[in-house]
């Protein structure tokens, strides 16, 4: 069999087999130096070769170009998502804006005539501050700068 690259028409003309494998695993280097390995380095579409005893190196995984890309492109989406949690969690002048009369707490009261009616009291920061602390501990976040 002729190891000389081709075409990938050529290829399927020649009834060989077309795959775009998602991952490939490409044998580990130190095969190129053992004599006991005449064809070089191999590759699968499986990971199926042992780490090395002599060298301790392990096989090289190549992820397909598209599949990197979006895996990047998710990541990428998903460190921006953090980002916004994270702030969403920080005590600022933007975060005290945003929380700051949202949240309030009604309590039985009664009025100077004897009258028995419900008022609305409102957080204060420095309640909405340690929630958001507690918040930050639970998800193991710290502040920046901290």
């Amino acid at each position: 069999m002729s190891t000389d690259p081709m075409t990938l028409d050529a290829a399927e003309k020649a009834g060989v087999p077309v795959v775009d494998y998602e991952r490939i695993w490409l044998e580990p280097k130190c095969a190129d130096d053992n004599p006991k390995y005449d064809e070089g380095r191999t590759w699968c579409q499986h990971d199926v070769y042992e780490t090395c005893p002599d060298c301790g190196t392990k096989a090289t995984e190549y992820v397909r170009a598209d599949l990197h890309v979006s895996a990047l492109s998710e990541l990428d989406t998903a460190m921006a998502e953090i980002e916004r949690l994270q702030e969403a969690l920080e005590p600022s002048g933007d975060t005290k804006a945003a929380y700051m009369g949202e949240f309030s707490v009604r309590l039985p009261d009664v009025d100077e005539d004897g009258n028995e009616y419900t008022r609305s009291i409102n957080v204060p920061w420095t309640t909405i501050k340690e929630i958001m602390a507690a918040i930050r501990a639970r998800a193991a976040l710290t502040p920046k700068g901290e």
